[in-house]
Formats: structure tokens, C-alpha cells, sequence
């Protein structure tokens, strides 16, 4: 049986995907080869390459688990692709607070994606018939996966991401970040304080069987003020907005907490984390 033929642009998701690609080249910010013995013998895809594919691969291999792997992961995967998502930190989005990205790699592995975290490629391997082979060390275990397609996502060249900036990753889900972590906080400020939400108990969850999703709230251990949030369920990226307005107004907890909001609004989630901050470091 022949593969399907793919126009990515009918897909909402890859046109989004697309669309960052295209920027991050365009500030000059290409993806980092690693340095894996055989790497230069197979053809490597890029993001931008990936969505640019005619047929559909039966399997695929995407290296590096960061926003845009599991982006590229989590599209491909929907779409009936059996993938390999290679991470050598010991979670998915390594840059995103542990308890968030625990909560993106669960729904990650719902979608039948296998995720390989603390993982090491040992070597890249050119096979006949437009198979490539990748030999992958994850703990004690050393597994040689065959592959139709192989895509980098380990990073890009350049300046690191603002992390005032509000960034949005699209896994099957959401993950909205804005400002410091709460790992990052406590470096920064020798405390912080943190309030949490799960999304799964809003009015809004309830009504339309949303099971999961956390909302972390992080603030300034003396002052109070909002630092951060981290937010993981299917409306993060509208979500996360008012946590954003909230750190750069210097907002404390308290009035975020106590902003008027619609109700049953996904928002709901931000004032309940906010809430939850109490007295007491995380």
C-alpha cells in the first residue's frame, strides 16, 4: 500500500508550525547538528522540512525534545506516524517547569509517541531502501530503531529565548510559560512562592471532560509579586496572558487573584492558582 500524500497546509497545526519555523529562520537561528557518529551519512529534516513532505512516513525520528520536537512529534504522530522522540535531559521540554512538562509528556505517550528521556543516540546509521537506522542508548537498555525520516530539533543557533518573553509549545495540548520558573525563582531570589490550579476541577473542564491540566503560579517570596507562570492544558496560549500583563505591572498574587473574570472562563485558572499561594516557599 502506497504512503498518503500530505498537503501540510491543510493542516491548522502545521500551518502554525510552519509559520515559527519560518520566523526562527529568519532571525538566523538554525538547528544545532549534533555530533553523532554516522549523523552526516543520513538526510537530516528540518522543522521547516518536515512540513514540507509530500507522503506521509510510517515511522519517524525526531531528535531533541524541546518545543519544537515535540511540536513536530505530537503533529506527526496525529496524523498515524509511529515516532521516536529522543530527549537527552531526563524530561521533555527541559526548559519548562518539571510538573508542567511531566503533565505534556504524559499526553505525549497518549498519543502513542515512544519517548526516549535521559536517552543517548549512539550512532546514525544510512540503511538500504530509504531506511535509516539510529542506534539509542535510555538507561541500561541500547534498542536500534528503523526510520523512514529523521528530523533535528536539538536546538537552534543564536541568543537564548528571552524567558520574559510569553512562548507557546503545541503538543496535542498547550504549554504557555511567561517569566521565571519556580526552579528559577527560588535561584534568583533564594525562595519563592507557588500556588496551583488543576485545570481538570474549572466549571469550563468539567463541562466540556477536560481531565488534565495544571496551572503553577510563582511569586517573589517578601513581596509577593507574580514572576511567573506555567501553564499546561488545551487553552494555555489564551490562558497565560493576564499572568503575563500580572509580572510585567509588578501585580502581587493577591490582585491577580482578586481580578474580575467571566465565569466559567478557562481564565478561572489563573485566579484560582493565584489564590492558592500561600505564606509557605514551595
Amino acid at each position: 500500500m502506497s504512503q498518503p500524500t500530505m498537503d501540510f497546509l491543510d493542516v491548522p497545526l502545521a500551518r502554525i508550525l510552519r509559520a515559527k519555523a519560518e520566523r526562527a529562520v529568519a532571525a538566523g537561528r538554525e538547528e544545532i547538528v549534533p555530533g553523532i557518529p554516522g549523523i552526516e551519512t543520513i538526510h537530516l529534516l528540518r522543522a521547516r522540512d518536515a512540513l514540507s513532505l509530500k507522503r506521509l512516513p510510517k515511522t519517524m525520528a525526531v531528535i531533541g525534545a524541546g518545543s519544537t520536537g515535540c511540536e513536530i512529534a505530537a503533529l506527526f504522530a496525529s496524523l498515524g506516524t509511529r515516532v521516536l522522540l529522543v530527549e537527552r535531559e531526563a524530561n521533555v521540554l527541559p526548559r519548562v517547569d518539571r510538573e508542567i512538562s511531566a503533565v505534556a509528556g504524559a499526553r505525549l505517550a497518549r498519543l502513542g509517541i515512544e519517548v526516549a528521556t535521559s536517552a543517548e543516540i549512539l550512532e546514525a546509521i544510512n540503511a538500504t531502501g530509504a531506511v535509516y537506522g539510529l542506534r539509542v542508548r535510555s538507561g541500561a537498555t541500547v534498542e536500534t530503531h528503523a526510520l523512514e525520516a529523521v528530523v533535528l530539533a536539538a536546538g537552534r543557533t543564536g541568543k537564548p529565548v528571552d524567558p520574559s518573553l510569553v512562548r507557546v509549545a503545541f503538543v496535542h495540548t498547550e504549554v504557555a510559560t511567561a517569566g521565571l520558573t519556580a526552579a528559577e525563582a527560588k535561584a534568583r531570589f533564594g525562595g519563592a512562592l507557588v500556588g496551583r490550579c488543576d485545570v481538570s476541577t474549572l466549571p469550563r473542564a468539567v463541562a466540556e471532560k477536560v481531565a488534565t491540566g495544571l496551572v503553577k503560579i510563582v511569586a517573589h517570596p517578601k513581596t509577593r509579586k507574580v514572576v511567573g507562570c506555567q501553564i499546561v492544558a488545551d487553552r494555555a496560549g489564551e490562558m497565560i496572558h493576564e499572568a503575563s500583563v500580572a509580572i510585567q505591572l509588578g501585580t502581587t498574587v493577591e490582585r491577580l487573584a482578586a481580578m474580575p473574570r467571566a465565569d466559567s472562563a478557562w481564565s478561572e485558572g489563573v485566579g484560582k492558582a493565584a489564590a492558592a499561594v500561600s505564606n509557605k516557599r514551595d
